[in-house]
């Protein structure tokens, strides 16, 4: 595939894919992609040069998958028939990981974004792709009339891209579903600071970069009185073994965990 006209925004959707086939390749036991692997020779050259990536920030690319695919395991366990929407899904392959041959998908991702994923992974019909914005909230009805609750949103870095305000009111929009909950990644205005860095590092605009969560309590008192917070964990805590890492991303990881810089936050509306 040649290289795409994509905005700044719009090329980080490759971001997450250079952490899951880097981690799958050396650290499997944190993640295996198998479908990653297999399309890696389907994606441009120059999006996938790791050249600007230290071991870190892919590999919290990857742990970030990781830990939505433990939730959303969770979910599937308790409702295996029920409906799993992921907001700017871009090139994640969590259904690939996740599918359980019983569950609905969606995937929400503006139109370029939609048209670029379907030619890489092809259509399925239990995973299936609505291009549309996920702030255009007309994708709601569509996913309503062609599955059933309850739902789980799932949100991989994604919010980071918005204002605080915004998200609120994405997260409102969301109580239209009938027994829906939210799974999302989240940094501090700490970890803002870090994020922003790599983004320069990499030549992106850290400037489109905005939202963060200092106080989760706060936050989700803002979303409205019915909101639940369901759990909320430090963006390492899943990983037990990090003997195999190199110093400072075991040092970044520990400092990140401590002053909960980054973190997945888990909510029912």
């Amino acid at each position: 595939m040649e290289k795409l006209n994509l905005n700044d925004i719009e090329e980080t959707l490759f971001i997450p894919m250079r952490g899951r086939i880097f981690t799958s390749k050396k650290f499997p036991y944190i993640l295996n992609d198998s479908k990653a692997l297999e399309i890696e020779k389907k994606l441009p050259i120059s999006y996938m040069s790791m050249n600007k990536d230290s071991e870190y920030t892919l590999m919290a690319s990857a742990t970030r998958s990781m830990n939505m695919d433990k939730y959303i395991q969770e979910f599937l366990k308790k409702y295996p028939e029920g409906t799993i929407i992921c907001v700017g899904a871009g090139m994640e392959t969590t259904f690939f990981r996740n599918d359980n041959k019983k569950a609905t998908w969606f995937e929400i991702d503006l139109k370029e974004v939609a048209d670029i994923r379907i030619e890489i992974f092809g259509k399925n019909k239990r995973d299936i792709v609505l291009p549309y914005s996920m702030f255009d909230y007309n994708w709601i009805n569509h996913v309503k009339n062609k599955s059933k609750a309850p739902y789980l949103i799932v949100a991989a870095g994604v919010f980071h891209y918005f204002d605080k305000k915004t998200i609120v009111e994405f997260l409102k929009k969301m109580k239209e579903f009938n027994n829906v909950e939210v799974v999302f990644d989240t940094v501090s205005k700490l970890g803002m600071k870090g994020t922003k860095r790599y983004m320069k590092k990499i030549g992106k605009n850290a400037n489109t970069m905005y939202f963060y969560v200092n106080n989760v309590k706060d936050f989700i008192k803002e979303i409205g009185p019915d909101t639940k917070l369901l759990d909320k964990r430090d963006y390492y805590s899943f990983i037990k073994d990090k003997k195999r890492f190199k110093v400072m991303t075991k040092i970044f990881m520990t400092v990140s965990d401590l002053l909960h810089m980054l973190k997945i936050i888990h909510i029912k509306l």
